[in-house]
């Protein structure tokens, strides 16, 4: 990979970081009594995987082990909160040869005034365990400033984690009074403000000094006015072997100033972290490491079709794992450093745009995806004939004239939308973009699972391919659509919810 290359996946990486943080207004909740996550748990029957959001972002070469994001916001969790705040980090932990697995969570604050952080923490505990089941090989945790608290919680929690990569996390909340944090503020929206909750939930103090644990590497900023650089010391003191780094404070507007989640630092130091980061992992978790292959579900289906059907938001299943690896069969591929993304992670439902194999762009402000730009979904049974295939999407066009988004056979279209025009699919206009839906369908946003259609295959295939690639001569503007119609706000973005090739 070539250093520009490097450096604009840095870049972006340090962009959505900085958005990642605690910073959200509210007033801290009243005081809530709770019970330490280690004794109440509870039943994770119906946490994780179809449950709540996750993405998966495989390598192009196989990987060195699964990296698992959690994003930060104050503890809580919005749709499109955890692909658009961790968009740079997924990319690069891509490009380092990780398997990323990026996951939403449910708020701990979803009850005004009413604290209740157990089910944000089961659902973190349950996509590890789903990873574990679904992935063989290391499993790694990274995440920030909230994100960092959940990834330091889940290390003490599952002490086989591999590692735990922590930006800005919180990890002594009732120290964050003394040292008169600001996310102290979200801690009691999200804990409650009483200091023996508080305690139960501090991942420093639960550290046990002698026993074994995760590898940890940390990073503060010197002037966060969130997570101040003491939370690095504590965590230092409760873990001697922790790698903490703690950055210099810049001035915002400086030339030497770059954002690092809640604060600015210097670009040097900042770089210097990076790169400690990495040597860290490639200690923990060697470069030339590769993880045994999982193996498909099926040779056949994917996704929906590829597990048994079932209320997944409410069934009390033990198999969710299966939806992690029900896409594990198409293989990945996007141009290097284009920005476009393709994720196989299958979530048993439809309801939301960007569930399932999907392709799309990332709403990045100023930004162009260049022409020739592309993302890709491939499925083939090793040269063996394809002869047709049934399939549920739909999908989302900002600006149809700019993109070829569809379903190919070789090189030839199956279902596909190209410069707008449209063959066995049929773009349906919406505020901020098109839909892109199946031929005879009613409004794709009316139902939570598209119809399925079935294409003969032409004689001859060996590979079928979800693809997203920018046709417009001039590059393809990144701008999003209307946050009303997509939470995220893609561009671009078609998805697969359910494939059976015959």
């Amino acid at each position: 990979m070539t250093r520009s290359i490097v450096r604009r996946l840095g870049l972006l990486l340090l962009a959505t970081l900085a958005l990642a943080g605690c910073g959200r207004d509210g007033p801290p909740a009243p005081t809530a009594t709770g019970t330490a996550p280690a004794q109440g748990l509870g039943s994770l029957a119906t946490s994780g995987a179809g449950h709540e959001f996750f993405e998966v972002y495989e390598p192009d070469r196989p990987p060195r082990g699964t990296m698992l994001l959690i994003h930060g916001g104050g503890w809580d969790d919005k749709p499109g909160d955890a692909r658009k705040g961790l968009l740079g980090a997924a990319l690069a932990y891509r490009a380092q040869g990780w398997r990323v697995v990026n996951v939403a969570y449910s708020s701990a604050t979803a009850t005004p005034n009413q604290p209740d952080p157990m089910p944000m923490i089961r659902d973190v505990v349950a996509f590890y365990d789903q990873v574990r089941r679904a992935f063989p090989g290391p499993v790694c945790a990274s995440g920030p400033s909230a994100g960092g608290h959940l990834a330091a919680m889940l290390a003490v929690l599952r002490p086989k984690l591999t590692c735990a990569v922590i930006d800005a996390g919180p990890v002594d909340l009732v120290a964050l009074r003394a040292e008169h944090g600001r996310a102290l503020a979200y801690a009691g929206q999200a804990f409650g403000v009483d200091d023996g909750v508080l305690a139960r939930w501090s991942p420093a103090r639960l550290w046990r000094r002698g026993a074994h644990h995760p590898a940890v590497f940390a990073a503060y900023a010197h002037g966060d006015p969130y997570v101040p650089a003491g939370q690095g010391r504590a965590l230092r003191r409760s873990d001697p072997g922790a790698v903490v780094r703690l950055l210099p404070e810049a001035r915002a507007g400086a030339a030497d100033a770059t954002g690092f989640i809640h604060s600015y630092v210097t670009r040097s130091s900042r770089a210097s972290v990076a790169a400690a980061e990495q040597r860290f992992l490639a200690k923990v978790v060697p470069l030339t490491h590769r993880a045994p292959a999982p193996r498909p579900l099926s040779a056949t289906r994917s996704c929906d079709a590829a597990v048994r059907r079932a209320s997944w938001s409410s069934a009390r299943r033990r198999d969710r794992w299966r939806l992690l690896r029900a896409g594990v069969a198409w293989t990945a591929a996007q141009t290097t450093g284009g920005l476009l993304a393709a994720t196989t992670g299958c979530s048993g439902s439809a309801a939301s745009q960007d569930d399932g194999l999907s392709v799309w762009a990332p709403p990045v402000k100023g930004q162009q995806a260049g022409a020739g730009t592309s993302a890709m979904l491939t499925f083939s049974r090793g040269g063996r004939a394809l002869h047709s295939i049934a399939f549920s999407l739909r999908g989302v066009l900002a600006r149809p004239r700019d993109w070829d988004a569809g379903l190919y056979a070789g090189s030839a279209p199956v279902a596909a939308c190209t410069a707008g025009r449209c063959r066995g699919l049929r773009l349906v206009r919406a505020h901020g973009g098109s839909l892109v839906a199946s031929p005879g369908s009613g409004n794709p946003d009316a139902v939570n699972d598209p119809p399925t259609q079935r294409v003969a295959l032409p004689s001859g295939t060996t590979r079928v391919a979800l693809r997203l690639t920018c046709v417009r001569a001039g590059g393809c503007s990144l701008a999003g659509v209307s946050r009303r119609r997509d939470p995220v706000g893609h561009p671009a973005i078609l998805s697969i919810y359910a494939a059976v090739v015959r």
